[in-house]
């Protein structure tokens, strides 16, 4: 019986990630985004499919302004046992996700929206933090992702998979994607062509240049 793997997340090719190389090795035949890179050692079996799912939402792709006015934050998370290596742990996204929000909320110039982690759905540190201090702040996990993303104009996302970040991409989007590069290891290549259609920060000390950006709205020369 022959065994295919189905990429359903962007870090495949895009990051060194230990356990893709042991779920690889237990298939015959990859359906992946793209064509093979150094990232992936399997290269004869590669199938490139591009990803079905975003293919069906092109329809929304918009053309959006300068400025922006409505700002949605798409959180990563783990599950209620552990930590997966390549995601920032619970605690690290609960600190940036504060300031980052705390920051936007104080402008008072924007509607903010935010998508907790589907295992996250419960109250958490900063579900709690939000509801007690930025209550303008709007919690919204039931509506599709995709009509979430079509409403907002700048999406910032942690989601360490990046397939958040595909899907605001695809929609023409701006995008403030967030990582932690002691955590995760992005390949040089995906970084360079990232950074020519959306803003990265890998540490908080590039999250507060961009902070500062926004506030001074220097933000939208980046962005445009």
């Amino acid at each position: 019986i022959k065994t295919v793997y189905v990429q359903h997340g962007g870090l495949l090719g895009t990051a060194i990630i230990p356990k893709n190389d042991f779920f690889l090795s237990k298939t015959d035949f990859l359906f992946t985004y793209s064509k093979e890179n150094k990232f992936i050692n399997k290269n004869n079996n590669i199938i490139p499919t591009g990803n079905i799912e975003l293919l069906k939402k092109i329809n929304l792709r918009s053309n959006e302004g300068k400025k922006f006015s409505k700002i949605l934050y798409i959180s990563d998370g783990n599950s209620l046992h552990t930590s997966i290596k390549r995601k920032m742990t619970d605690i690290s996204l609960f600190h940036i996700q504060k300031k980052i929000l705390n920051f936007l909320w104080s402008l008072n110039k924007y509607e903010i929206s935010y998508r907790p982690w589907f295992h996250k759905l419960e109250k958490t540190g900063i579900i709690n933090h939000i509801k007690e201090n930025l209550r303008a702040v709007k919690i919204e996990n039931i509506t599709s992702i995709h009509s979430q993303i079509s409403r907002n104009d700048l999406i910032i996302t942690d989601s360490a998979s990046v397939i958040n970040l595909y899907k605001s991409l695809i929609a023409s989007k701006h995008v403030f994607f967030i990582y932690d590069e002691k955590v995760i290891t992005y390949s040089k290549k995906f970084l360079n062509d990232l950074k020519k259609v959306a803003i990265v920060a890998k540490n908080i000390k590039e999250i507060d240049v961009i902070l500062k950006n926004i506030k001074n709205e220097k933000i939208f020369n980046v962005l445009n």
